[in-house]
C-alpha cells in the first residue's frame, strides 16, 4: 500500500523573504509553483501505476 504525503503552502505559509523588489517574489513563486507541478507529476504518475496494478488483479480475478 502506498502513502503520498505532500507539502502544500498556503500564503500565509511562505517562508519569509526579505523585502526583494516584486519581480524577485514573483520569481521565487514561480519556482516555487515549478516544484509543486513537478511533485504533483510525479504522484500523478504513481497513482496511474496503482490503477494500472488494480486493472490487472480484477483482470486475473475474472480469470479464476
Amino acid at each position: 500500500m502506498f502513502f503520498l504525503l505532500s507539502t502544500v503552502w498556503l500564503r500565509s505559509d511562505w517562508p519569509a523573504a526579505p523585502a526583494k523588489s516584486p519581480i524577485d517574489t514573483l520569481k521565487a513563486i514561480k519556482a516555487a509553483n515549478a516544484d509543486l507541478i513537478e511533485q504533483q507529476k510525479k504522484t500523478l504518475d504513481v497513482l496511474e501505476d496503482i490503477g494500472a496494478a488494480a486493472d490487472q488483479i480484477r483482470i486475473r480475478g475474472k480469470r479464476t
